[in-house]
């Protein structure tokens, strides 16, 4: 796992040195505010993700309840890069989902599912659990979790998929295109 945090520590780099070109480089307008909360949220991602790795390694020595707030606000930041990429999308498509502000609340609920279990897993073990020797174990909901964390990513994803192949006007069929 050292080699992982190595890894996960130069991405979280190179996603701060990106942000940083793209906040000096591109204008003030909606595009560019969706566009840095991925951002912002792809650097605490990288940011847990490397004190995943190193909760792994030999080299500290992490308490059991700390790893478990490391892995809930993983599984959480997933989520909400997730959604953030989703909205995104939609964004760029001009898509009802992000029109709608009912539907842009209602397509909320399986983040705020992922929040609410993702805290409780400490406790409850539901999406993962600690052992006493500090192994991680995923939960009986663990699937759930991939479901309500990955699906967003899926939907976009089969959603411009289809509409690419399936428009048969040209210029159209470029807006699915990001």
């Amino acid at each position: 796992m050292k080699s992982y945090s190595i890894v996960s520590g130069f991405c979280l780099i190179l996603m701060l040195l990106l942000y940083m070109q793209t906040e000096k480089k591109i204008t003030q307008n909606p595009k560019k505010n969706m566009y840095m909360n991925i951002m912002i949220t792809g650097i605490i991602y990288m940011v847990i993700d490397t004190l995943w790795g190193i909760a792994y390694t030999d080299l500290f020595s992490i308490p059991i309840i700390l790893q478990k707030i490391i892995y809930a606000i993983y599984f959480i930041i997933s989520a909400a890069l997730s959604y953030n990429w989703f909205i995104f999308v939609e964004y760029m498509q001009g898509s009802v989902f992000y029109k709608n502000v009912t539907l842009k609340r209602v397509l909320k609920i399986p983040l705020l599912i992922t929040i609410f279990l993702s805290v409780l897993s400490i406790w409850t073990g539901s999406f993962f659990h600690i052992s006493e020797s500090g192994e991680y174990l995923i939960g009986p909901w663990y699937f759930l979790q991939l479901l309500l964390t990955y699906g967003y990513i899926t939907f976009s994803a089969l959603k411009v998929f289809c509409f690419m192949f399936l428009t048969k006007d040209f210029e159209r069929q470029n807006t699915y295109m990001i």
